[in-house]
C-alpha cells in the first residue's frame, strides 16, 4: 500500500489504478492466507485416511471356508465367557441350547450383555473361553459369509444408507430389475411402506436421505425402522435375531410386524432381545440376564410362578398400562 501511495504521489499512478491494484493485492494476500490455513487440515485428514487404510487391510481372524448347509437345526452355547479387556468381563459362564422352530428371548436391564452375546453368535467377536456350536459343529469351522447368509439380524442401531430404498432393503446392488423390484415390493408391503414409497417421484429408487440427492426423502424414525425391518423379508434366513428393532415404531406397527415375523419364520429359530416384556410373553424360552449372567430361564408362566426378577420387571411394566 505504501508503494502504491508513493506512486500516486509522484503522479505515476492514477487513483483508479491505485484502488484496483490495492484490491487485487488484498485478494492475493487472502488467497495465500487461506491456502496455508488448509495445510494443517490436510495433514490431519491424512492421519485419518492412514488409519482407515490400515483398518481396511486387516485380515479377518480365521480362515474357515465350510458352509453351514441347508438349515440350522440347533445352536448350542457352552460355558461362554467374554471380556472387552482384562479389567471388564461382560459375560460369565453362559449356557443354553436352541432348537429349530423355537422362539427365545433374552431380557434384562441395560448392560446385561444381551447384544454382546448376539455378536458372539454371529462370530463377530471371539469368546475368551467356551464354545458355540451350530448343528453340533463349532462356529469357528464355518465361514463368516455362511453365517451371515443364514442368520438375519436387525440391531437397535441399524442404519439407513445414502442409497436407494430398494438397495437399502436388498442390502446389495440391484442385479435383475424385474425380480429385485418384486422382492422389494413384497418386503415393503409386509412392513406397510410400499404405498407411500411407490407414491414418491422416484418410487423405490428414492434415496432415504438428501445427502447425495436433493430429490431424496427424509423418513421419520419409525418409517426408517420399517425400511430396515423389511430387510429380513427380502430373503429367507434360518435364524432371525431381533435386537430392539422397533423402538421408534408405534404400538400398532410393532404388534403387526412381530405377528408377521412369527408367522413367516414359524419353523425357524427366532432370537428376540427386548426391554418390552409384552413382546416376549409367547416365546418358548425366556432368558433373564443381569450383570453378564443368565439368572433365570423358563417360559413366561414358569417365570411368573417363580416370582423372581423377571416377574418383578414384568409386573412393574404392566402397572404402567393400568
Amino acid at each position: 500500500m505504501l508503494f502504491l501511495i508513493t506512486r500516486v504521489s509522484n503522479g505515476l499512478l492514477h487513483v483508479g489504478d491505485f484502488v484496483a491494484l490495492y484490491n487485487s493485492s488484498s485478494q492475493l494476500n487472502n488467497s495465500f492466507t487461506n491456502f496455508f490455513a488448509i495445510l494443517p487440515g490436510l495433514y490431519e485428514h491424512s492421519l485419518y485416511i492412514s488409519n482407515f487404510k490400515e483398518f481396511m487391510n486387516v485380515e479377518a481372524e480365521g480362515s474357515a471356508n465350510e458352509e453351514i448347509g441347508i438349515s440350522i437345526n440347533s445352536i448350542e452355547v457352552n460355558n461362554i465367557n467374554y471380556s472387552y479387556n482384562a479389567n471388564k468381563q461382560v459375560l460369565f459362564d453362559i449356557n443354553f441350547k436352541i432348537l429349530k422352530g423355537q422362539k427365545v428371548a433374552f431380557v434384562g436391564p441395560n448392560g446385561a450383555g444381551k447384544s454382546t452375546l448376539v455378536k458372539l453368535l454371529l462370530n463377530l467377536y471371539s469368546q475368551n473361553s467356551g464354545n458355540i456350536q451350530i448343528n453340533g459343529k463349532s462356529i469357528k469351522d464355518y465361514s463368516r459369509k455362511s453365517i451371515m447368509d443364514k442368520i438375519g439380524v436387525i440391531f437397535q442401531d441399524s442404519q439407513i444408507f445414502a442409497l436407494s430404498v430398494a438397495e437399502n432393503v436388498l442390502m446389495r446392488p440391484i442385479n435383475n430389475v424385474k425380480e429385485d423390484s418384486e422382492i422389494v415390493k413384497n418386503s415393503l408391503n409386509l412392513v406397510g411402506m410400499y404405498d407411500k414409497i411407490n407414491s414418491l417421484k422416484c418410487g423405490m429408487m428414492t434415496k432415504p436421505t438428501r445427502e447425495m440427492d436433493p430429490d431424496g426423502t427424509i423418513f421419520s424414525g419409525g418409517e426408517q425402522q420399517k425400511i430396515i425391518f423389511s430387510r429380513i423379508f427380502s430373503r429367507e434366513y434360518e435364524v432371525l435375531v431381533l435386537d430392539e428393532p422397533s423402538s421408534a415404531m408405534d404400538g400398532f406397527s410393532e404388534m403387526d410386524l412381530f405377528s408377521k415375523v412369527m408367522r413367516i419364520y414359524n419353523d425357524k429359530i427366532i432370537i428376540l432381545i427386548s426391554h418390552t416384556l409384552s413382546n416376549v410373553v409367547n416365546c418358548d424360552m425366556i432368558f433373564f440376564m443381569e450383570e453378564g449372567r443368565i439368572i433365570e430361564m423358563g417360559n413366561h408362566k414358569e417365570l411368573m410362578v417363580k416370582n423372581g426378577r423377571y416377574a418383578q420387571l414384568f409386573t412393574a411394566q404392566a402397572k404402567g398400562y393400568l
